[in-house]
């Protein structure tokens, strides 16, 4: 070797790109990503009905490598729910912009084609989401006759949508706030959207009254449903230079941040209340009010063991929408997460316990033994509402939110909580700010929330000692969830998840390892799951009895 190729390979390799040998040590996390997607693409795609279609099952059964099923109403269904492969698409196209091979985004951007143009409700609608999907054994819809739309959390892949169909995305988009949105005047929407509903809307043309929040309303709008209609009319915005989407999405950003209490700092999930009429009024006030007053309701329960998204899920989802904005609003929604994020690990979290406390926004706590009745938030004849008040251990996400937070604002309090979650996680000790961390390299995380924490760290003082972190978690995935060329979102899983979230973790370790980080989409903090009707159990939801069982022993 030319002696003046050494202070490059030196470079190289203190940059993470490089072995000493001069191997590019991004290959196996590359290569298992694109070995896993060369057998979704052979054998995910869908040649089971009366016709072939260019779409993906959601999963495979992994000893049969046949799709998921859900059993409904006697018969059998070939899961394939759009809504909840919106990673898999950005791991496709991310794939093909990593290794130049055009085959992935392809395959992409056919399933998405097909399905806005054959997966739609006459009124526009997608039929995907939380209540229904379509069936690749029959070729057609299951669950219309149902809740109908809901996305909560899901984020899709709008970027590709708009370059695959623009005027299709506009229709999908704009009938998806017309037919949830109740009332334009105060932003009153229902999360549920039925198929056979007509739009409230011509096009964006309504007034809007800004109305003081926790007033009645049948709709229950909850944040997880409110940042999805946010997130796709900035969306808009951004591909069509529309201003109207982004004036809405603002509209309904602030409704949300009225219910945050000046005091704590804590925001609701919602800012309409249920009218006495349903079955009795506010379900929190119902079986709460009694003991703790008339200030604890639906729109002031701030917090909740089991549905932690508006710190997790729409944290991310603001902080990364307020990024691309680049505008005063998008400062504005990076703000108020960070706010919210700050208040959460204030006022729900527990350090000496590691546990997060179902809270009210003025920041009272609710323990399981507050609960005198039977009720929304606690029923044992409901398999969900059972645990909702039990205190939970942080979960992964929160461990990327608030290294964003970190890196979005540099505030101490993100670190102090990251301290925390270091501590959860086994992940070793931050030190304090400008410390050199003690780092666990020999840790047995899998976690891809984890990864994609520790790269947002690194890419705030470019440290690579975060980087060897992530790389360390992705050696892990490498070890411990590649299974015959699938990489599982555990071990030990029954099925083949195509949307999890470990591939684009992979490749955004790849783009960071590389120094090509924008070419990779965005992971989001999606929590896409499927709610119905499941043989004899009921209404349960797909991670329970799909994607998180594992195979048995033996």
């Amino acid at each position: 070797m030319k002696a003046w190729l050494f202070p490059a390979l030196i470079l190289l390799v203190s940059h993470g790109v490089l072995t000493a040998g001069g191997e590019d040590i991004a290959t196996p996390y590359l290569n298992a990503v694109r070995q896993h997607a060369d057998l979704a693409l052979e054998h995910g795609r869908d040649t089971y009905g009366p016709k072939s279609t260019p779409l993906f099952a959601d999963g495979l059964q992994r000893g049969s490598l046949e799709p998921v099923i859900w059993p409904m109403r006697g018969q059998k269904s070939y899961l394939s729910n759009f809504g909840s492969q919106q990673t898999f698409l950005r791991t496709l196209c991310g794939l093909s912009a990593l290794t130049g091979d055009p085959q992935y985004k392809q395959a992409a951007k056919d399933a998405t084609a097909y399905a806005l143009q054959f997966l739609r409700a006459d009124n526009g609608l997608g039929i995907w989401g939380g209540h229904a999907f379509y069936d690749l054994r029959t070729d057609g819809p299951v669950g219309m006759d149902g809740h109908g739309h809901e996305l909560k959390s899901h984020y899709p892949y709008y970027q590709l949508f708009w370059e695959v169909n623009p005027v299709a995305t506009e229709d999908y988009i704009e009938a998806m706030w017309g037919i949830h949105v109740k009332n334009w005047n105060t932003l009153s929407f229902n999360r549920h959207a039925r198929f056979d509903r007509e739009s409230t809307t011509d096009g964006w043309n309504h007034e809007f009254k800004d109305p003081e929040p926790f007033f009645t309303s049948w709709g229950l709008g909850f944040v997880t449903t409110g940042s999805d209609l946010i997130y796709a009319a900035a969306e808009l915005y951004e591909f069509s230079g529309q201003e109207k989407p982004l004036l809405w999405a603002e509209h309904m950003a602030r409704m949300f941040e009225k219910t945050r209490n000046a005091d704590t700092g804590l925001c609701g999930i919602q800012y309409t209340l249920l009218p006495k009429e349903y079955h009795g009024g506010d379900r929190a006030q119902l079986q709460f009010g009694q003991e703790m007053g008339p200030g604890v309701t639906e729109g002031t329960v701030a917090a909740l063991p089991a549905q932690l998204e508006l710190y997790g899920d729409v944290g991310i989802c603001y902080m990364q929408l307020g990024e691309s904005l680049n505008s005063d609003f998008g400062r504005e929604l990076m703000s108020r997460a960070s706010r919210s994020l700050t208040a959460f690990a204030q006022y729900a979290y527990d350090p000496d316990k590691d546990l997060f406390y179902a809270t009210v926004s003025d920041g009272r706590r609710i323990l399981p033994e507050d609960i005198k009745r039977v009720g929304y938030y606690w029923d044992p004849d409901l398999e969900l509402r059972e645990i909702k008040m039990q205190p939970v251990p942080p979960n992964p996400t929160f461990f990327w939110a608030y290294s964003l937070a970190w890196r979005q604002t540099g505030e101490e309090a993100h670190w102090k909580m990251l301290g925390h979650l270091m501590k959860t996680f086994h992940l070793g000790e931050l030190g304090g700010v400008g410390e050199k961390p003690k780092l666990n390299l020999t840790t047995d995380c899998l976690e891809p929330e984890v990864l994609l924490g520790f790269l947002e760290l690194y890419r705030r003082g470019r440290d690579p000692s975060y980087l060897a972190m992530a790389r360390c978690i992705g050696d892990n995935i490498l070890a411990e969830d590649v299974h015959d060329g699938w990489i599982l979102s555990g071990p030990h899983r029954a099925n083949i998840q195509f949307d999890a979230l470990e591939p684009l973790a992979l490749l955004h370790l790849v783009g960071a390892l590389k120094g090509r980080e924008s070419e990779v989409p965005l992971a989001w903090a999606t929590k896409a799951d499927l709610h119905l009707n499941y043989a004899s159990r009921g209404k349960i939801f797909d991670t329970v009895v799909l994607w998180d069982v594992d195979q048995p022993e033996g």
